[in-house]
């Protein structure tokens, strides 16, 4: 997408297409996320306002009524990724849960490979483009910063910490930076198994992550993952 895209750009406003009940706001920016992920996994991460708006059968104007501009779009659109993709990790690891500490751990990993595999499109605007703005500081994209503190969460209450430790915090962007960078490697080569690599990412992650004090589930809890 394009990042100087602004409401200024695009045609004169238009009306919601008519001969149908106006929807909600709430169900018109679900439509627009919907029409989003829709262009992204057609073309890739980079599209622009204009092929959101044809895929959901509007003008740009409408799409700025519900956005603010289209960096509001990405980081609901992340936003939105990043619940799914914890929903995925954390099903996973109730299903594991009366594995071994190892199983456990290569079930989250194996997760993730999977997701990534199954949308690899998305996974791209997720790390390279999700959120992100122009004047954004430091390395860390604005989804690994969301993500990172999903995770930074889960280990604490894992852990029994009464508030998010630094050392939580850490190996929050430690773990995510980990799986983000492997993942992208795998996606560039094909003759990678899959397998080994979840097996190769399970033992780092196992040797330097400290023994789970409590398992609670965190949707549960009301946090996410």
């Amino acid at each position: 997408m394009a990042a100087s895209e602004s409401p200024g750009s695009g045609p004169s406003p238009a009306e919601e297409p008519p001969g149908e009940r106006p929807p909600r706001a709430e169900e018109r920016r679900e439509a627009l996320l919907d029409a989003a992920e829709a262009v992204i996994r057609r073309v890739g991460a980079r599209v622009s306002t204009a092929q959101i708006a044809a895929e959901a059968g509007v003008t740009k104007p409408i799409i700025y009524r519900h956005f603010e501009d289209i960096h509001d779009l990405y980081q609901a659109l992340a936003n939105r990724m990043e619940r799914r993709l914890a929903h995925r990790l954390v099903d996973a690891r109730r299903a594991s849960n009366k594995l071994d500490r190892r199983g456990r751990m290569r079930a989250v990993v194996h997760a993730f490979f999977d997701a990534i595999r199954r949308e690899p499109r998305l996974y791209e605007f997720l790390i390279h483009t999700g959120g992100d703005t122009p004047h954004q500081p430091g390395a860390l994209s604005w989804f690994t910063r969301l993500w990172a503190a999903s995770v930074a969460e889960h280990l604490s209450v894992t852990r029994g910490e009464a508030d998010v430790s630094t050392n939580s915090q850490a190996m929050g962007v430690a773990m995510c930076g980990a799986l983000q960078a492997a993942g992208s490697w795998w996606l560039e080569e094909p003759s990678a198994s899959m397998d080994a690599v979840v097996d190769a990412l399970t033992d780092m992650l196992l040797s330097g992550l400290p023994a789970e004090t409590v398992w609670r589930d965190p949707f549960q809890r009301g946090t996410s993952a």
